[in-house]
């Protein structure tokens, strides 16, 4: 829970300056998307360490090859 809301937070902070859009992309680039991808290695181990039959959501593999 604590990456999710560092991440919330970020975002708050990022749109909440007056800023233009290329310094906005700068910062999503830099702190968004770095504390997104620490957060979706943990879910990911998470989710493999829980029997698919009681994982509540759509695997990633579900997503990709149910369509």
């Amino acid at each position: 829970m604590m990456r999710l809301k560092e991440i919330k937070i970020s975002l708050k902070e990022i749109n909440s300056n007056r800023t233009n859009d290329l310094e906005k992309a700068k910062k999503y680039q830099f702190e968004i998307i770095s504390k997104m991808d620490k957060l979706r290695e943990i879910v990911d181990n998470i989710e493999d360490s829980i029997d698919k039959n009681n994982w509540p959501l759509p695997s990633y593999m579900d997503l990709l090859f149910s369509l």
